[in-house]
């Protein structure tokens, strides 16, 4: 695919591009955000509100998130702000309830339990209600308390019945201090509130509450409120991956494939990668796509790995759709289709993804899946260029030598390309010499200082 402005490929190969620009990278980007990020109730389902959030829910749910089937399955039964639609809703819950959502599960369970809407079955709901037990559910301890209380569905045992009462009473009052915790930590408790979160996630993870046992680990693998230690974070780590929690699966596989507190081994890591991208982890599959689309992770199979960009794109993944994009245009895993891949492009855009704006700024410069149009095409290059991407300086550079769509810019053309030799572009070197000799000195002067103003504007 030839989009280069000299010749050469503007947009380099989905299969030697796309990569998560470095595992650890992204890991410490993981572990540093949730380290600050609180949401108001950790385990509360919202309610839908409008038709965007309905589509995006649906996206989700039908892509194998388990929290957005949930989510959509109790819309549907509680009705609201979307049609009631009872049986909808408990097919939705049984597919979140499948892939392993302990709050489905007791929901399911409590359906079957009283026959409402599916013939009533104490035996099947006693499974559910242990399945999300066995994942930290405080109130399937409770539904289970009352099963055996009760003599349904189990034998009768008040022994059980009364340890259960006060497990799920433990793990309710975990989830208010987890959540407390973390209001502290984000309200800038320092050092002290580090302590006191780490003592609190790690009481709660010993209880086996999921999202405990993610945050542990990050606490673990930065150092926070405790000293760094790989070995602790991937004991926390496995135990939540164990448990279902997705990020936990995620993170998990990139350690164990970088060797990182424990042995590394290929088949392991691509094993819990997959296991986070079947539970609709939009990053999980992203990443899961790469490594079925470059040869050195011994899992080559690009079908297969444009199925998973596209998934990921789909959840609304800027760099997969900037990976599926390029999938479309070269037909890696997909038939050619320049003008989807060209949407692709300016969806990944829309997002400020500066590789996606560089490339459809190409598109509309060559008219490659799109109508030419040279002034769309500097608006996408600009983008790219003031987010520092030297590819798109160099575009633009060009762009204002030869004056695509406008007057040329011998001043604008030499800062641009003069940032873009920063950048190690050795075409914008060459130009540079070009543009000398034909500008006057107080021209190169002035594009100069241009160049220095801009990176001590962009560059702090």
């Amino acid at each position: 695919m030839q989009l280069g402005l000299n010749g050469n490929t503007g947009i380099p190969s989905a299969v030697a591009v796309y990569r998560i620009r470095h595992a650890s990278e992204l890991i410490a980007a993981m572990v540093t955000s949730v380290l600050f990020v609180l949401s108001s109730d950790l385990f509360a389902q919202a309610p839908v509100s409008n038709e965007l959030q309905l589509s995006d829910l649906k996206l989700r749910a039908e892509f194998g998130d388990p929290s957005s089937m949930c989510i959509l399955g109790l819309n549907y039964l509680h009705g609201g702000e979307i049609p009631k639609d009872r049986k909808l809703g408990i097919r939705w819950i049984g597919e979140a309830a499948k892939h392993g959502d302990p709050e489905a599960q007791v929901t399911l369970g409590t359906i079957y339990f009283r026959g409402d809407g599916v013939p009533a079955s104490n035996k099947k709901a006693v499974e559910l209600f242990k399945a999300a037990a066995s994942r930290g559910s405080w109130q399937a301890h409770s539904r289970l308390a009352q099963c055996y209380s009760d003599g349904l569905g189990v034998e009768q045992d008040a022994i059980e019945a009364a340890r259960l009462v006060k497990k799920a009473e433990e793990l309710k009052q975990l989830e208010e201090r987890v959540t407390e915790a973390m209001k502290s930590r984000r309200q800038g408790g320092g050092v002290e509130s580090d302590k006191i979160a780490f003592s609190v996630f790690t009481e709660a993870a010993n209880a086996g509450v999921p999202d405990a046992t993610w945050f542990l680990a990050c606490m673990y693998a930065e150092g926070v409120g405790t000293p760094k230690s790989d070995k602790k974070a991937i004991e926390w780590l496995q135990k939540g991956a164990e448990l279902g929690n997705s990020a936990c699966q995620l993170m998990l596989g990139w350690w164990i494939e970088e060797g990182r507190g424990v042995k590394a081994d290929q088949h392991e890591a691509m094993h819990w990668i997959r296991e986070a991208a079947n539970q609709g982890d939009d990053t999980a599959q992203l990443a899961l796509a790469i490594r079925l689309s470059e040869s050195r992770y011994g899992h080559l199979n690009y079908k297969e790995a444009a199925s998973w960009f596209h998934k990921s794109a789909s959840l609304g993944n800027a760099q997969a759709r900037f990976a599926y994009a390029n999938c479309c245009f070269e037909g890696t895993g997909v038939p050619v289709n320049k003008k989807k891949g060209a949407e692709w492009y300016r969806k990944a855009a829309e997002q400020g993804y500066a590789d996606a704006q560089y490339a459809l700024g190409i598109v509309y410069m060559t008219g490659d899946g799109v109508e030419s149009d040279s002034r769309i095409a500097r608006e996408w290059l600009s983008k790219a260029a003031n987010q520092g991407f030297y590819k798109a300086q160099a575009a633009l550079g060009k762009s204002y030598m030869r004056g695509d769509g406008t007057t040329r810019d011998f001043v604008m053309a030499y800062m641009w390309l003069n940032l873009a030799a920063e950048g190690d572009d050795g075409d914008a070197r060459l130009l540079l010499d070009e543009l000398e000799s034909k500008m006057s000195a107080l021209d190169i002067s002035s594009a100069q200082r241009m160049s220095r103003e801009w990176a001590e504007q962009h560059r702090k």
